[in-house]
């Protein structure tokens, strides 16, 4: 386990610990006052066998934070819209974060990079794809070949996504 730094939301270096829940390490960001754990893992090992949906969302989530992540149970990613484990591979490859893959897993070591150039990222007809990768516009600009592909399951997201973050 390593400490955060810098508030994960807006980057500030000061915070203060949250009273009745030292426990747990939460902590309040002083500027922004995000509340958030300020212990994380250096590395990860699940199995999503009983979740496979929420992979490609905790995948590209350690990416931004750089824990390695070896994630198994995902042979079910491969018939989905898309093949899965092969487009979020190729996707992370182009911000950063190396990966392999086999016929159930996927394996993630590095950080996304920090750019001003926005990352072209492909979607592949997947909602799921869409959304997952949106959180990496926290770090740096990126732009998806198809956003309207987030329809099948959640219209407003990407209108609801740019409320969360309007001052």
């Amino acid at each position: 386990m390593t400490k955060h730094k810098n508030c994960i939301l807006c980057g500030s270096g000061s915070f203060e610990k949250m009273k009745n829940y030292e426990k747990h390490h939460l902590v309040k960001c002083r500027s922004c006052k995000f509340i958030f754990c300020e212990l994380i893992p250096t590395e990860l090992e699940l199995d999503f066998t009983p979740y496979p949906d929420l992979a490609q969302t905790l995948v590209v989530l350690c990416a931004c934070v750089g824990i390695r992540l070896k994630a198994t149970g995902l042979e079910s990613l491969l018939i989905k819209e898309t093949n899965r484990l092969l487009a979020l591979s190729t996707e992370l490859e182009k911000i950063g974060v190396h990966s392999a893959i086999t016929s159930n897993s996927i394996a993630i070591e590095g950080q996304i990079q920090l750019s001003d150039t926005p990352a072209g990222i492909s979607t592949y007809q997947d909602h799921r794809m869409a959304m997952a990768f949106s959180m990496v516009s926290l770090l740096r600009p990126i732009r998806f070949d198809n956003e309207k592909v987030v329809s099948k399951s959640f219209p407003s997201f990407f209108s609801e996504l740019a409320e969360l973050f309007v001052p």
